[in-house]
């Protein structure tokens, strides 16, 4: 136990210092919005600018059959990309949560065989429409 302890600690003096060096000269309120360290699992889905991100969820989106029995979390980690410069915290918040909550249904569409899936493959689309238009750049 007390190894694990020691590695939390070290994590966060870690994380600390990182968002020390990274947010130096930044404003308060854009410095409050740094939470700290994360671990990468997928670095080229975590990362991905804006742009990318979204022709990356359309494009999973346009693949998925519905008849998987998991749920895909590139689209999650996509859309956190998507709205990663957006401003207003919870704004962005409920974009992710749009376009997560509209993919459950269409990725899980299996388990409802009798319902059409075009419908809820066309609402996660709105939803990735409606996250692009929420998380434009301010020109």
């Amino acid at each position: 136990m007390e190894d694990e302890y020691a590695a939390a600690e070290i994590w966060w003096a870690a994380s600390n210092a990182a968002i020390k060096a990274c947010c130096e000269g930044w404003p308060d309120e854009k410095r409050m919005q740094v939470s700290g360290l994360q671990l990468l699992h997928s670095p080229d889905v975590q990362l991905a600018d804006r742009s990318n991100a979204l022709r990356r969820m359309r494009a999973i989106i346009q693949a998925e059959d519905g008849k998987h029995e998991y749920h895909d979390d590139r689209v999650f980690l996509l859309a956190l990309a998507a709205t990663a410069e957006v401003p207003n915290s919870s704004e962005a918040q409920q974009l992710v949560s749009a376009v997560t909550v509209a993919y459950t249904s269409l990725s899980l569409a299996g388990f409802h065989p009798n319902e059409p899936i075009e419908p809820k493959r066309q609402a996660v689309l709105d939803a990735i429409d409606a996250l692009e238009a929420g998380s434009a750049p301010l020109n």
